[in-house]
Order: C-alpha cells, then sequence, then structure tokens
C-alpha cells in the first residue's frame, strides 16, 4: 500500500456515514418545520432521541413509540418551546423513528473506498431496530440500539470521557509514533 495512514479508512468513513445519513434524512424533510424547527433543531431532536433510545437500550426497558412521544413531549414543554399540539407528538415521534432513524425501512448505504482491497465498499447505515413486544393484551414494537448505533453515540461523548486522554496527549503519542520528536516536543 503507497499510504499507510489510508489503511484503516473504510472503517474511519463509518462516523462520516452516520453524519451524512442523520443530515440528510432530517435537514431536508419539511414535515419538522410545521411545527418551526429548522434543520439544526430537527438534527438536535434526532439526537437527543437516540439519547433516550440508547438510555431506554442500556437498561433493557421497553421503548414504545409512546416512550419517545412522552420523551419529546417533556422536551418541548420544558426545554424547545415549539408548543407542538399534545395530538402531534406521537407524529413527530413516528416521523423521527420511521421517516429519519429507519429510512422508511430501505436500507441506506454509504459508499467508500478500502485501499487494502483496492475496492469499493457500502456502509449499511442502521442505528436502530425494532422488535415485537406485548404490552398487556396489544402488541407493540419496541425500539433499540445496534451495535452501529451504540458505537455512534458512544464516539459522541462516552469514549472520550472514559478514555481520560485529551486531544492533545493524543496527538503527542502520535507524533512520537511517527518519530516526529520536534512535535513531541513543542506540545
Amino acid at each position: 500500500m503507497i499510504y499507510d495512514f489510508l489503511k484503516d479508512f473504510h472503517r474511519r468513513t463509518e462516523i462520516v456515514a452516520i453524519v451524512d445519513f442523520i443530515t440528510t434524512r432530517v435537514s431536508r424533510k419539511i414535515k419538522l418545520r410545521e411545527y418551526d424547527i429548522d434543520g439544526a433543531e430537527a438534527i438536535n431532536l434526532v439526537m437527543l432521541v437516540l439519547c433516550f433510545i440508547m438510555e431506554k437500550s442500556l437498561v433493557e426497558e421497553v421503548c414504545t413509540k409512546n416512550d419517545v412521544a412522552g420523551f419529546i413531549r417533556r422536551l418541548d414543554v420544558d426545554y424547545i418551546k415549539k408548543n407542538i399540539p399534545d395530538e402531534e407528538y406521537l407524529n413527530v415521534a413516528d416521523f423521527l423513528i420511521k421517516d429519519c432513524l429507519q429510512n422508511s425501512g430501505v436500507p441506506h448505504y454509504f459508499r467508500t473506498f478500502n485501499f487494502e482491497t483496492k475496492k469499493e465498499e457500502k456502509i449499511n447505515v442502521k442505528l436502530i431496530d425494532d422488535k415485537r413486544v406485548a404490552i398487556g393484551n396489544e402488541s407493540v414494537y419496541s425500539y433499540y440500539m445496534t451495535p452501529q448505533g451504540y458505537k455512534f453515540m458512544f464516539n459522541t461523548l462516552e469514549i472520550e470521557d472514559a478514555l481520560k486522554v485529551s486531544i492533545e496527549q493524543f496527538k503527542l503519542s502520535l507524533s512520537i509514533k511517527k518519530r516526529n520528536f520536534n512535535a513531541a516536543r513543542n506540545n
């Protein structure tokens, strides 16, 4: 391979694929504009819903569309202040889950290049999944994080916190590894 730093490029782009998926699925949707939610607010709302689903998944609790709607309602009343009508929270939750996060049931692929195999690869983005669960006499969908969803969410905060390594320390370590002692000394 001509460039060693491109060895795992296809793995590096998985996060880019997820960000691309979220931004293209959410910011271009006009549905949320009906509630005066702009593109950046919509992306934040999707991330908040992902945090909620992750929290439920971590403690292995059922997470229904009604649960997500209740969470969005609490966010709206306490923080977001968009005054979404009560009867619309279920529609907003349905839209965020099905249309945005589950891509209306259509697999989403991001194309990248694997420099080791010298071939294009497709990264399938699937952050959440669902399963049927019984609640009383009803059978409803419960949403949970996929391994890829956990990886993405953990990379947004938890991994950095767990490692307790600053970017500067990490940069210093890589500079030494690449035998760039001037950069290491300057840090």
